[in-house]
């Protein structure tokens, strides 16, 4: 019986440790990036860029990744796309990001979302951003104007970063269920 009351207050002891610990931890982690403006065209024809603009900040200064998955419901599975942030970048980010859509496979009628994640060099994370997509034969627009808040227009037309994700369709890969 001593042990197990000794071995209750040492379990404890070290929870209450723990406890305090992450509290601290948790403190310290400082702020996550905050996406500011975020807007992709929902169709565009095959073999075009699709462009996702993007405007986000870091108070501080310490964004580090882009994270990106594409998901395509009931066909292929994807890698996510890890980008490194560009030097001079780490605090404040507006341009757009590039997914290319050119493949030997015939893609009209793929549909897919697009995850946008930015992480900073602590782990947090802004909020998620989807962005649908369907191919479908409509050419490539910009953001509307009404749209972008003032002082971006010039930015946004910087490429930030090209997503390495090719794809493809699972319906015509010769083995898909």
């Amino acid at each position: 019986m001593k042990t197990s009351k000794a071995g209750f207050f040492i379990l404890l002891i070290v929870l209450m440790t723990l406890s305090s610990h992450e509290e601290s931890w948790t403190q310290a982690k400082g702020s996550p990036p905050v996406i500011s403006f975020a807007w992709a065209q929902e169709k565009i024809r095959q073999g075009e860029d699709w462009r996702i603009y993007i405007a986000a900040s870091d108070p501080d200064n310490d964004m580090y990744r882009i994270h990106c998955r594409v998901d395509q419901p009931g066909g292929q599975i994807y890698r996510p796309d890890i980008t490194a942030m560009k030097k001079g970048m780490e605090g404040k980010l507006t341009g757009y990001l590039v997914l290319r859509t050119m493949s030997v496979q015939d893609l009209s009628g793929t549909n897919l979302i697009l995850t946008v994640t930015i992480i900073d060099r602590l782990g947090n994370e802004s909020k998620t951003m989807g962005f649908p997509l369907s191919i479908n034969g409509e050419g490539r627009k910009a953001p509307p104007p009404d749209l972008i808040p003032a002082g971006l227009e010039k930015d946004l037309d910087r490429r930030i970063a090209y997503i390495g994700i090719d794809l493809m369709r699972r319906d015509r890969m010769g083995g898909g269920d």
